[in-house]
């Protein structure tokens, strides 16, 4: 007989606040079942229908979200040896990286590595003078995406090889990572793909043009969309606040290096694992036996945490400009080859403060559609 199985994502909270080993239960912040409509096979669990007093025999089982995939762009110019309290700029970050790297919550994410400035052909470091101004050296990572953990020690083994030297030439480095970016992005249209700059500097060094507004505008603004988070190595560091802008996440997170620096770098990185979007975007699931589901027999129920004793059912619309004000819904959104399927803007922040609620998606009635 086979047997039902569930799989929690849910929300990280503060570094210093949780135990480790409940912080990677508290990965994201709801419970995601899938439903598959299933008869004589397994454990039949009875499912309201939007409130109509209609019912479902289904059977419980699991969905994953859409993959995370960060590609972190590195400053590693000169200034990032200035000294701070318990080391330097340098140590701070490669620390920090290295304990989010190996959070058991960051399992299952990718991520990817490429360091700036890069030295010239035949150099072992890059210099103030010497440096490439190449964005294709740029489009190679030093490190190549990968899934944690197992990547974890290859990005914390490449950073150790490193030291701070050369001049802050964003803007180039933003231009090849941005090629590699949309390389990825379409050999693998199911993923959600990021950009993490860290810095401690404005762009200094190479090309004018086009500016580090112009690379993160394009790529948050074309398909697929790639967003660009930013952190500040330094408090002064506000100018950054326009690159997140243009990059379409807001805000820069500014770390003060004189009050524990590390933490906040730790928090930023966990900001943005949960900040993305995975609790509101996940590929359409497939039937037990992996052939497609039925589009119009799929439907969304929210259970509300803690206790999950109320559903809240939410309605397909066509598209995301059917969202609109006071809908809880979803749509799918095709990413490329890959069909999504997606929550309403509301629905989503509804939804993401509560860490113990439960989405359950169902297969085997007909959708509800508003």
């Amino acid at each position: 007989m086979r047997h039902n199985s569930k799989r929690s994502f849910r929300k990280p909270m503060s570094h210093d606040e949780v135990p480790r080993a409940r912080r990677s239960l508290l990965r994201a912040p709801i419970h995601l079942s899938f439903v598959a409509a299933c008869l004589g096979c397994g454990s039949i669990e009875q499912l309201p229908l939007g409130g109509s007093g209609a019912t479902c025999s289904v059977e419980v089982n699991t969905i994953e979200p859409v993959r995370l995939d960060m590609i972190v762009m590195l400053d590693q110019s000169g200034s990032m040896a200035d000294p701070i309290s318990g080391g330097t700029k340098w140590s701070m970050v490669a620390y920090a990286l290295d304990s989010f790297l190996n959070d058991p919550g960051s399992a299952g994410i990718g991520v990817a590595l490429q360091f700036f400035s890069l030295p010239l052909a035949g150099q072992t470091i890059p210099t103030d003078t010497m440096f490439s101004c190449t964005s294709a050296d740029y489009a190679i990572p030093a490190v190549p995406m990968g899934v944690l953990p197992a990547n974890a020690s290859k990005v914390s083994g490449s950073i150790a090889k490193h030291m701070p030297s050369g001049p802050t030439p964003t803007n180039t480095a933003l231009e090849g990572v941005a090629t590699y970016a949309r390389a990825w992005a379409a050999v693998n249209p199911s993923h959600h793909v990021v950009i993490v700059l860290a810095t401690d500097a404005d762009p200094h060094g190479c090309q004018d043009k086009p500016t580090v507004l112009d690379i993160a505008a394009a790529l948050y603004t074309n398909t697929p969309s790639i967003a660009t988070y930013v952190i500040g190595v330094g408090q002064l560091l506000t100018s950054l606040n326009e690159f997140a802008r243009a990059g379409g996440t807001g805000q820069a997170f500014i770390i003060d290096t004189s009050a524990n620096g590390t933490k906040q770098f730790i928090d930023a990185m966990y900001s943005i694992r949960i900040g993305q979007g995975l609790p509101c975007d996940y590929a359409v699931p497939t039937s037990r036996d992996g052939n497609p589901v039925d589009l119009t027999m799929l439907n969304l129920d929210y259970r509300p945490g803690p206790d999950r004793s109320t559903t809240v059912p939410l309605s397909q619309v066509q598209d995301a400009s059917q969202c609109g004000v006071g809908k809880l819904g979803w749509y799918y959104d095709d990413a490329g080859a890959a069909l999504r399927l997606r929550l309403c803007d509301q629905a989503c922040s509804q939804i993401k403060p509560d860490i113990y609620g439960e989405m359950n998606v169902s297969i085997g009635c007909p959708t509800r559609v508003d």
